[in-house]
């Protein structure tokens, strides 16, 4: 995938999920999330979460059930709030 100023990588687990997010602030500006699917390295599947925000930090937070992604969105100047769910 091409990334262009790549501001962003974390890796942990989501929903249970083993996840890799990833924001860059040039191109596209896209926050991203990796899915590991299988063993292998070939064995995942990429998920836009947002387009256009410039991501530049990233913090997980955990509030009972619910998952979220704080980001700061650069070109958005904006501080943004995502829910995750598996649907």
């Amino acid at each position: 995938d091409k990334i262009e100023f790549g501001h962003i990588l974390w890796a942990g687990e989501l929903l249970g999920r083993r996840a890799l997010v990833a924001g860059w602030r040039g191109g596209s500006k896209d926050l991203v999330v990796y899915w590991k699917e299988g063993p292998g390295p070939e064995d995942y599947e990429m998920e836009i979460i947002d387009r256009g925000i410039g991501p530049a930090q990233m913090v997980p937070h955990r509030d009972g059930d619910r998952e979220f992604l704080i980001v700061s969105g650069h070109g958005a100047a904006s501080v943004l709030l995502y829910e995750l769910s598996r649907d």
